[in-house]
């Protein structure tokens, strides 16, 4: 492929040196094996980045809805457990631990 490239440019750049052909067209021609490929290739690309931040996106707020009903739930939990441990003092509060933290 690369030498097949190669040969038509030489040809179409003697061509051109020679003025029989018209420039944009000889470009469009020789770099069409080359241009095309990458033409697909940038566009997949873009169709995947996209796709990826739609999704991103799409888990970053179910990550935040969770989030929020977690914590919710955990500082219900948290409250419970105060309430049920043998730690605190239901008349005095909380009691003093051996390394002074209460």
């Amino acid at each position: 492929e690369p030498v097949k490239a190669k040969e038509s440019i030489k040809r179409k750049y003697t061509t051109l040196k020679t003025g029989e052909a018209d420039v944009q067209q000889l470009m469009t021609q020789t770099f069409k094996p080359i241009i095309d490929p990458l033409t697909k290739i940038s566009n997949t690309r873009d169709l995947y980045n996209n796709q990826i931040r739609k999704e991103d996106v799409r888990i970053d707020s179910e990550i935040i809805n969770t989030n929020e009903g977690n914590n919710y739930d955990n500082y219900l939990l948290e409250i419970e457990n105060w309430f049920q441990s043998k730690d605190i003092d239901k008349t005095f509060g909380p009691k003093k631990i051996v390394n002074n933290d209460i």
